[in-house]
């Protein structure tokens, strides 16, 4: 609704591309990271409010590595999630319940384990130690409401690779929910 598109263009670019200097700096570590991840996230979607039904909300989702670790900040409807050993892990405490389940339907202990907590509106997760073949997805909630954990999983252990599983995920979810706005990324370690 804004008459100058591009000047908020820029203004929510200017925060993302520090961020990406700054993680590229030598010395910098993911302790610090994850703070200016924060006020990033904060720049970007601005300060979230009560919600307005006929209003989309902002959100944010975004995920930090480096030196072989990880971590999150989610905002919003924004999620984060690690999927490992054919487990779905929430990185942050958000608004779409998982089940403590594998793939197969077998019960998981510490499904948590990586969210953190929460500072005001601005979700964290744990700093953890990633492993080969991790899988990193970020994502709204609605997409996760347009398909259920197990379908999620069922495609993530299906798909060949990466492209494979971001377009069977998205496809599924757009034909559940036409004209619904919803963002899926996958990046595998």
């Amino acid at each position: 609704g804004n008459a100058q598109p591009e000047k908020n263009q820029e203004k929510i670019k200017k925060p993302l591309d520090k961020i990406w200097q700054d993680i590229k700096q030598p010395g910098s570590n993911i302790d610090d990271e994850i703070n200016e991840l924060a006020e990033c996230a904060i720049s970007v979607a601005g300060r979230i409010a009560l919600q307005n039904e006929n209003l989309q909300q902002p959100y944010f989702a975004g995920i930090l590595v480096k030196d072989a670790e990880m971590a999150a900040i989610t905002m919003g409807d924004g999620c984060a999630y690690l999927y490992r050993d054919d487990v779905l892990y929430p990185l942050t405490n958000d608004d779409f319940p998982l089940k403590p389940i594998d793939f197969a339907g077998k019960p998981v202990e510490g499904l948590d384990v990586y969210c953190a907590g929460v500072a005001g509106t601005v979700r964290y997760s744990n700093i953890a130690q990633l492993q080969l073949d991790d899988c990193l997805i970020v994502c709204n909630r609605e997409l996760m409401e347009a398909l259920s954990q197990r379908e999620v999983l069922r495609m993530l252990y299906e798909a060949e690779d990466q492209a494979d599983a971001a377009g069977m995920i998205i496809t599924e979810a757009a034909a559940k929910l036409p004209g619904t706005p919803m963002q899926f990324m996958i990046g595998f370690v």
